[in-house]
């Protein structure tokens, strides 16, 4: 889908802005990112917040 091929993959995943448009394709379907989270045994808001600083959003330590 994103037109990256096996041999740039690994590159590309050490690239924070890579990283940070497959936690936006995570997160923008719940079901998966309920799915990941899940598998990974962290809280999707985890996801979200990880999401949140690869992409410059604001998060907030002390917000519940």
């Amino acid at each position: 889908m994103t037109g990256i091929g096996p041999d740039s993959l690994r590159e590309a995943a050490r690239a924070p802005r890579f990283l940070a448009g497959v936690l936006d394709h995570v997160a923008a379907d719940e079901a998966l990112l309920l799915a990941f989270a899940a598998a990974k045994e962290i809280d999707p808001e985890a996801v979200m917040r990880a999401r949140d600083i690869l992409t410059g959003g604001h998060w907030d330590r002390d917000t519940p």
